[in-house]
């Protein structure tokens, strides 16, 4: 006797090792984008701990030695505007790396799929609105889109700013 339905197991047959390819592409992929995201924040990662090693303290060191030099009269003003200027720089570097950093974090988050732990995610701190954030420091808006806003940039760049005005203004009297 001949099985009449035979046509349709070999169809489901390949239905079913199409589903298993599919499957696995698409782990492959899952598995890519965790290497690539997990590489990412690896690097992100020692560009900070590299600012915070000593890049942070030399340049800061060389502003305020700058900064004394002019004040006793051993530099030009130049001199001076130069080492603040070079300060401004590095301290602008080191938030960009932070703002990486912390867009890293949180693409290793979406990839992996979990939420990593809150207390060792980096996180960039307003504190303008600080009665606006819940415990972890970001505002709704910022929980429902973890990458930090350019408001959040605008208002660390003014906070740098302000900070090395009133340093400024406090050396020339």
């Amino acid at each position: 006797m001949f099985y009449q339905y035979q046509g349709e197991s070999d169809k489901a047959a390949v239905n079913l090792n199409q589903s298993r390819l599919a499957a696995e592409q698409t782990e492959l992929g899952i598995r890519s984008d965790v290497v690539s995201a997990l590489a990412t924040w690896n690097s992100t990662n020692k560009i900070v701990q590299r600012f915070r090693d000593g890049l942070l303290d030399d340049a800061l060191a060389v502003r305020n030695s700058s900064e004394l030099a002019y004040s006793k009269g051993a530099t030009s003003v130049l001199d001076f505007i130069e080492a603040q200027r070079s300060y401004k720089n590095v301290m602008h570097d080191y938030y960009a790396a932070e703002i990486n950093r912390a867009n890293a974090y949180y693409d290793l988050e979406k990839s992996l799929g979990v939420a990593l732990d809150a207390d060792k995610a980096p996180v960039a701190r307003n504190n303008k609105n600080q009665d606006s954030t819940n415990s972890s420091g970001l505002s709704g808006a910022a929980r429902r889109n973890p990458r930090i806003s350019p408001v959040q940039i605008m208002d660390m760049n003014k906070q740098m700013h302000h900070q090395e005005k009133n340093s400024f203004y406090a050396g020339c009297w």
